[in-house]
């Protein structure tokens, strides 16, 4: 085991590096609260999970639209310039979509609020991700030794990890707020913890990456660069996976009378994850990336298609670790993927992208299976997950020859570690 994390214990070690690791950990940890939360929150207050999946979609679709603007922004003129001011609208927005949703005041309203809130959420994990890059790529340029590929790639590993973390912890600890304090209070603490994470995150200016220049020729617009917007439509269906699950699971839990169950079953989904991102993590595996998509998403769909046909609490729980380990072998190539096909300086916008991509597979799915759930149950809303997954192995197998030509892999082998960081 102490083997294992040895890679890790290196880059943690690194100036610096331990503390915007930690902050980000914090900073992120509402967005494996905010989903659920408004899902237990309008599910409470209107009696439908069509309309939880309304909201929970508009705050998804929300991020979606306005994650690439924050991080292009932050790209051009800092984390630190950024992080404040979108922090604080972020906050407010979180905080009114709550009251107004708790007053009885017009479904639009908490909708519009919370999406305006989704609008203004930071995406921290491409912002650490970027840290990291910076961190490594100067650290190896300054000792003239290391791969600067299998240093990324352990980085990466380490902050799906830690995402699974936030997984683990989130979805229990909303609905431990909810049934202990009442619907809008896995809300109002995410307000809480994003901003405690924000700040401490914004007195970290020195592991920022640089701003750098935009002189010269002008650059491709991110999305145009190759292979990265077949990227996003495979993370967007991978989103409509998680939309799907999660609100399924929120209603396999209700139909039982037990909502506190879904926590604890979304748990085990992120413990699988977790498990496996961090054996993933120290495998510097040969095969190339294209390739190592493609298995992932077999595996994706493979386990999911069972999900519709079981009923009973343990079984689905066993399911959901299974489905799980394969979650953090799939973004860490996908986030892999990105940082080869895209330039330092594009590089926080190109990582949220992928999270736009999540956002509006969650915001396209969420409305139709908790529609598909009012009428008949849980079990339709892990069918349309299992479409999913079958959708999304579709476009995997489409696009990998276009992948493969972006993966600029000859600069990727390399026989020695991350050891010098």
């Amino acid at each position: 085991m102490s083997d294992m994390l040895t890679p890790y214990a290196r880059l943690l070690r690194a100036p610096g590096a331990a503390q915007f690791c930690a902050a980000g950990v914090v900073a992120r940890l509402p967005i494996a609260m905010y989903g659920l939360g408004y899902i237990l929150l309008v599910a409470e207050v209107t009696g439908s999970y069509a309309l939880a999946g309304v909201v929970s979609a508009g705050y998804a679709l929300s991020v979606a639209v306005g994650s690439p603007l924050t991080s292009r922004l932050a790209d051009r003129i800092g984390q630190a310039r950024v992080l404040p001011w979108f922090t604080t609208v972020h906050v407010a927005c979180l905080i009114g979509s709550v009251i107004a949703l708790l007053n009885s005041a017009p479904l639009a309203v908490g909708l519009a609020l919370a999406s305006l809130a989704g609008a203004t959420q930071l995406g921290y994990g491409g912002f650490i991700r970027a840290r990291w890059v910076a961190l490594i790529r100067t650290r190896l340029d300054a000792t003239g030794q290391g791969s600067v590929g299998r240093a990324t790639h352990t980085a990466f590993a380490l902050e799906s990890v830690l995402d699974e973390v936030i997984f683990v912890l989130g979805p229990p600890l909303a609905t431990l707020l909810v049934v202990a304090l009442g619907p809008g209070s896995a809300v109002l603490a995410s307000a809480l913890i994003v901003a405690v994470g924000a700040a401490w995150l914004t007195r970290q200016p020195q592991t920022a990456p640089p701003v750098l220049p935009h002189t010269g020729p002008r650059h491709r617009a991110v999305i145009r660069q190759p292979g990265l917007a077949g990227l996003v439509v495979v993370f967007a269906l991978f989103g409509a996976l998680f939309g799907a699950m999660e609100l399924s699971t929120v209603a396999f839990a209700g139909e039982r009378n037990q909502p506190a169950m879904a926590g604890v079953l979304l748990a085990l989904y992120a413990v699988g994850s977790l498990v496996a991102g961090l054996i993933y993590g120290t495998r510097h595996l040969r095969t190339p990336l294209p390739d190592r998509l493609l298995w992932a998403s077999v595996l994706v769909f493979a386990t999911t298609l069972v999900m519709p046909f079981i009923t009973a609490a343990w079984a689905l729980g066993v399911m959901l670790m299974l489905a799980g380990s394969v979650i953090a072998p799939t973004l860490i190539t996908g986030y892999a993927l990105i940082e080869r096909v895209l330039p330092p300086r594009q590089l926080t916008e190109g990582l949220a992208w992928s999270i736009s991509g999540l956002g509006v597979g969650i915001a396209l799915v969420a409305p139709l299976a908790g529609w598909l759930i009012d009428r008949t149950g849980a079990s339709a809303g892990y069918a349309t997950a299992a479409t999913a997954g079958g959708l999304m192995l579709l476009a995997v197998t489409v696009l990998r020859p276009w992948l493969a030509r972006a993966d600029t892999s000859d600069r990727r082998a390399d026989p020695v570690g991350a050891s010098s960081l």
